[in-house]
């Protein structure tokens, strides 16, 4: 019997479709933002930059884990500091970028994972520094909106598609969206993801 070798082909092709995707995407946002009634009130690149806002968000978080099946305790005091900027909107477009750590505060007898401390239960608050979020979003249209990037979804109530936000690295996706509210009380959502960046932080 030959051996199966996979076809790299689809994987170029999907790829491929996706870029596209993406730069048609972009191309038919910046063209109806040139048309938006509301462009024209909007400052310049330099005044986006200019009214654009810091984030920095800290979170200092202590757990306690009693498991059966361990002798000891798992313990965990950590904080959480995100930093980054978005800047106000121009003829409709966002950016964002941030960045996020996690260190723990010297109690740490847990296994966050990645640590190798198995012996105690797992806290998934691993120390980490990586990039939380770069995207940009397209809002020029009434009831549209559009982005591309590393983005937090949250969807409902979370229980399927969320950012894990109760744990210190938060979940975030390589992904672009589609959403609209054309219909009221009636918000439709479509989002292909390329990377699911998870809770266990960038030693992971």
């Amino acid at each position: 019997m030959a051996p199966h070798i996979p076809n790299p082909g689809k994987h170029l092709t999907l790829t491929n479709l996706v870029s596209r995707f993406l730069f048609i995407f972009l191309g038919i946002a910046m063209v109806l933002s040139l048309s938006s009634p509301s462009a024209a009130d909007e400052g310049s690149l330099q005044d986006a930059f200019k009214n654009g806002k810091f984030i920095l968000d800290g979170r200092l978080r202590y757990e306690n884990v009693e498991a059966a099946n361990f002798v000891n305790n798992g313990e965990g005091l950590t904080f959480r500091a995100r930093f980054g900027f978005q800047t106000a909107p121009y003829k409709g477009f966002v950016l964002l970028a941030e960045g996020d750590f996690t260190r723990d505060l010297g109690v740490n007898t847990f296994n966050s994972t990645v640590n190798g401390k198995i012996q105690f239960p797992v806290i998934t608050d691993p120390d980490s520094l990586r990039l939380n979020r770069l995207s940009i979003t397209y809002s020029g249209l009434d009831k549209f909106t559009f982005g591309v990037g590393r983005q937090r979804l949250i969807l409902d109530n979370a229980r399927f598609v969320g950012n894990v936000g109760f744990r210190q690295n938060e979940q975030t996706y390589d992904s672009a969206l589609f959403q609209t509210s054309l219909i009221d009380d009636v918000t439709f959502t479509y989002v292909y993801v390329w990377q699911v960046n998870r809770i266990f932080g960038s030693q992971s």
